[in-house]
């Protein structure tokens, strides 16, 4: 992996990518990663629709189980507002936009986990657990890409500390 790092003003080492995959520019991969947060999350919006129509045929609690696909589509609501901000921060190169997609898409990654447990508990067909988990990888590491354009726009280097 190509990693930078940076000394900030209160002695904290920042590490971030040079690199989107070792090959491409961070300018790229950004890109690429808030398209594919944005069609990932209406997909995650289609399927919690799909979900939402068929689960209560076969659950034990159906209650519980439309509750958390609700919250699923609330989560891909909000993932795709802030994927379409991202977009909006790249093409402009508005560095705010990107910062708020870095927050928040980590926020909504920490909430995820525990949804996602939840719902292979309550969901007695929920086989998303292991595409979750895989997409999580990709939403980190898309995180991690975003980051380092965002540092490389704001021109944080260690001359400047």
């Amino acid at each position: 992996m190509s990693l930078k790092e940076v000394n900030v003003p209160n002695k904290v080492r920042v590490l971030y990518l040079t690199k989107c995959c070792r090959l491409y520019p961070l300018k790229f991969g950004s890109k690429v990663a808030g398209w594919y947060s944005t069609v990932a999350s209406v997909l995650g919006i289609l399927n919690g629709f799909h979900n939402l129509a068929s689960v209560t045929y076969y659950n034990e609690y159906p209650e519980v189980a439309v509750d958390l696909m609700k919250l699923k589509i609330l989560f891909c609501l909000l993932d795709t507002a802030f994927s379409v901000t991202l977009l909006m921060g790249l093409y402009l190169e508005r560095t705010n936009y990107l910062l708020s997609w870095i927050v928040s898409k980590s926020i909504l990654l920490l909430c995820e986990v525990p949804l996602y447990v939840l719902m292979s508990y309550f969901d007695k067909l929920c086989a998303e657990l292991g595409i979750f988990l895989f997409c999580m990888g990709i939403d980190i590491y898309c995180v991690l890409v975003v980051h380092g354009y965002f540092m490389e726009l704001t021109n944080v280097s260690e001359s400047e500390v």
